[in-house]
């Protein structure tokens, strides 16, 4: 799943509670709640894991953490958000899932060994059930943030 979706959730989460560890801790868990959802990126990692896409993934992650980047600024230099150190401890613990998944990639280190299968675990539980192609997954997750968008204008502009 996109970290621009597991941010948005994050800041969410961010602005709904007032302690930074709870906004880590529930930004953390919702990243695997998401993950549960078919959002059509499980064969890409197949591919990644087999050395097959490397680039294509890499240029994936690069453009959604670009975007995801761009996003945060525009709305943190407004003053978006009612409580912005809480946002950003909700949006740290909503992508820190994915940031420890690359860290294991690439060290291979055997302490993230049982989250990296949890992870995957989470990422394949409706797999076979709910497969879906990249672009209906792109689809699935670009819905996904224009309801958590809309969601947010009529939250703070109502």
């Amino acid at each position: 799943m996109f970290l621009t979706l597991h941010a948005a959730v994050g800041a969410l989460i961010g602005e709904e509670v007032s302690s930074p560890t709870l906004a880590f801790v529930l930004g953390f868990i919702f990243h695997f709640v998401l993950d549960l959802i078919p959002h059509g990126d499980e064969d890409l990692v197949k591919g990644y894991q087999d050395g097959a896409r490397i680039k294509r993934m890499v240029s994936v992650a690069t453009v959604d953490a670009i975007v995801m980047a761009i996003l945060f600024f525009i709305f943190y230099s407004q003053d978006f958000f009612f409580q912005p150190k809480v946002v950003i401890w909700g949006i740290t613990g909503s992508i820190f899932p994915d940031f420890l998944i690359g860290v294991h990639e690439i060290t291979k280190i055997k302490i993230l060994d049982k989250f990296h299968d949890l992870h995957y675990f989470a990422h394949n539980f409706f797999f076979e059930r709910f497969h879906l192609s990249f672009t209906k997954g792109l689809i699935v997750q670009l819905s996904i943030i224009i309801a958590i968008g809309f969601f947010l204008l009529s939250y703070f502009f109502v």
